[in-house]
């Protein structure tokens, strides 16, 4: 059997060619549009990342409270001295809930209240004595310079008499040098009393010094006294005792007492971990984030029961004029310190901290693209989230979820 070879026709190989360009042509245009990143409308927020000083944070999430209560604290140690009020107990600004008692304070303060007094005994007869000092010599100085006087009108008189020859030479040089002895007395009496004045002021100055040492002590011991006596804060209802408290029951300083409930005023509680709480202090300003409400607020009490890994703080909010139901989820930031210059963005929704993310960076030497990068975020404050890693002063970062499904690597913006 012999092989036939059968050429092919010259249109029909021309349109296999033709359609070979275009198949490979449709690859390469399809190859280069998938090669292109999505473009999207410009106009999203782009936030510049700065360098500066901000204020230390902390940031958890928790609940409202129960309309509007607070833990009154121990102050002071001590031992309790009587239980005045029960729960339900309405009460006003002042009234009294329960008293303590500090046997070594009372000590203190009676050793101190005496100490106080010799010393100011004291200051008065040292004030006394310094006078005397300085009297005496102001009189010895008047007592020289008057015999100075004297001198000086004998030695006029003695040479007005020479000139008639009725006083000799020798009566004469004898008045000079009483005169030149009276004048180096009276110039060392009164070094004596500047050099005296200014030893008494010095020592003056000592005792003063001295005396309102001991009045401050005195009035610091007088006030933990006074915080012994537990009082309520502002008008409310007394809403529970802590467990276990009884008369004769030693507590310690930040021992909590009891729960008052105040009009007007509500509270959140939070949960935050053991290591950050260590960095909160009663008194400390928050941010509380409600629905679409940031609400200042102060850490008005920080849980001495804490488990070993979270701690409870209560924060409680500055507005009286909106109400919040119990029980409504918030998420708060605590200040609780000034931090040194670092990188941060504007605080928003999209950013988490203390957590790394993707985000999109504009590309400096072409601002029309965003490229993906990863970022590791600190802390955040009130106002700012604090950048770790992955960002530099000047970098623009879009702060908005993109307009477009998945994750590209790299988008393109158009006007």
């Amino acid at each position: 059997m012999m092989d036939i070879q059968i050429k092919a026709s010259q249109p029909a190989r021309y349109t296999r060619i033709a359609w070979s360009v275009l198949a490979v042509t449709a690859v390469m245009t399809g190859y280069w549009f998938y090669q292109q990143p999505p473009t999207i409308q410009s106009g999203l927020w782009l936030a510049e990342v700065k360098s500066g000083p901000l204020q230390s944070a902390v940031s958890g999430q928790g609940m409202i409270r129960p309309a509007q209560s607070q833990w009154l604290v121990a102050e002071s140690g001590g031992l309790i001295a009587q239980i005045l009020l029960r729960p339900g107990s309405k009460l006003q600004a002042g009234d009294t809930v329960m008293t303590l008692r500090n046997p070594q304070l009372e000590d203190e303060l009676l050793t101190q209240q005496l100490t106080l007094q010799e010393l100011k005994a004291e200051q008065l007869a040292q004030d006394a004595l310094l006078r005397t000092e300085l009297l005496n010599q102001k009189q010895k100085l008047s007592s020289i310079n008057s015999q100075l006087r004297k001198a000086l009108l004998e030695q006029a008189a003695q040479q007005k008499l020479q000139t008639y020859g009725v006083v000799s030479q020798i009566a004469l040089d004898r008045t000079a040098i009483d005169v030149d002895e009276l004048k180096q007395q009276q110039g060392s009496e009164q070094e004596n009393l500047q050099e005296l004045t200014q030893l008494h002021q010095t020592r003056r100055a000592a005792f003063a010094a001295k005396v309102d040492l001991s009045a401050r002590k005195l009035a610091l011991t007088e006030q933990k006294i006074s915080q012994l006596a537990i009082k309520a804060p502002a008008d409310g209802v007394l809403q529970q005792l802590s467990p276990d408290l009884a008369v004769g029951k030693h507590l310690i300083a930040g021992s909590a007492l009891a729960e008052l409930s105040l009009a007007g005023q509500a509270q959140a509680e939070i949960k935050l971990p053991t290591i950050q709480a260590a960095t909160v202090k009663v008194g400390m300003q928050a941010e509380v984030s409600w629905l679409d409400q940031r609400l200042s607020a102060e850490v008005s009490r920080i849980d001495p029961n804490a488990s070993s890994d979270m701690v409870t703080v209560d924060l409680r909010l500055s507005r009286t004029d909106i109400e919040i139901p119990a029980g409504s989820p918030v998420q708060a930031t605590i200040t609780t310190a000034a931090l040194p210059a670092v990188l941060h963005l504007p605080r928003n929704d999209l950013l988490k901290a203390n957590s790394e993310m993707t985000l999109y960076r504009q590309d400096p030497a072409q601002t029309d693209t965003l490229r993906q990068i990863k970022v590791r975020t600190g802390d955040a404050t009130t106002e700012a989230q604090i950048i770790k890693s992955g960002l530099a002063a000047g970098d623009k970062v879009l702060l908005e979820p993109l307009p477009i499904s998945g994750e590209p690597a790299t988008v393109r913006m158009k006007g």
